[in-house]
């Protein structure tokens, strides 16, 4: 789904966002999953879960795939209604991990926290870099500056 999105995104900093948040959200939670390797809740799953608990990859992969698109849209768009719905969306899911007794609160509420983190690193590199997004005369500018320290 991930790799339709990247090929219909219509600018090569979109793409770098949207991929560049996916990635770093991945990568980072099989890290720390390994890192603290907190079991699962004791409690009968209602539905097949495996692997460690914390943090919920469920909570990080969705916020971080509904954000990113959210963001995306609203750049086109200055439209908040579908990224609101993409919100409800990433937190129906992410709240449905407790109740299925897969994940503790804490793991869904870490995986959250650390995806729209990482996602908002992800914007600030992407859109909001004076470096990238300053007309040519205040790059030189800025360029220039850093040299001379």
């Amino acid at each position: 789904m991930s790799i339709v999105i990247i090929i219909f995104l219509k600018t090569t900093r979109q793409q770098i966002f949207f991929s560049g948040t996916i990635l770093t959200n991945l990568l980072l939670n099989n890290i720390l999953k390994n890192i603290f390797q907190r079991p699962r809740p004791t409690l009968i799953h209602l539905v097949h879960a495996n692997g460690f608990s914390f943090p919920s990859g469920h909570a990080m992969a969705t916020t971080s795939f509904f954000l990113s698109l959210g963001i995306i849209y609203y750049q086109i768009t200055k439209k908040k209604q579908l990224p609101f719905l993409f919100m409800i969306i990433a937190f129906t899911i992410i709240l449905s991990r407790p109740i299925l007794h897969v994940h503790y609160l804490s793991d869904v509420l870490a995986g959250t926290c650390l995806a729209i983190s990482i996602t908002l690193i992800w914007k600030l590199l992407c859109f909001e870099n004076p470096l990238i997004n300053s007309d040519s005369s205040n790059q030189k500018n800025l360029l220039s500056k850093s040299h001379s320290k």
